[in-house]
């Protein structure tokens, strides 16, 4: 009887490190599968959606500037009979500045 005793202990003893064990493995796993999928976040439709939304809105926003720079350009080279490129480089602008499409 105290043979039984010892067999069945050291038996839930091996069957339960072995549980853990196994558990640790599978957590490893799912943790590694996580970080993998974190590399693929930026292709979610929903991530995407609002990325295309947010390039749209900062584009709109950039033309916007980019009249209104050119609407002061306008206004300094009529009225003060400045060249264009005199005030491009004045300024550091590029000749090059144009809108966005």
């Amino acid at each position: 009887r105290v043979r039984l005793e010892a067999e069945q202990m050291a038996r839930a003893d091996g069957e339960r490190t072995g549980l853990i064990s196994r558990y640790e493995d599978l957590k490893k796993e799912r943790d590694e599968l996580f970080s993998a999928l974190e590399k693929y976040n930026g292709c979610d439709p929903a991530i995407y959606e609002e990325k295309k939304i947010r390039v749209a809105a900062l584009k709109t926003e950039v033309n916007k500037i980019t009249d209104d720079l050119f609407t002061v350009q306008s206004y300094v080279c009529n009225k003060f009979d400045v060249d264009r490129r005199e005030f491009l480089t004045s300024f550091g602008i590029s000749e090059t500045l144009d809108y966005v499409e």
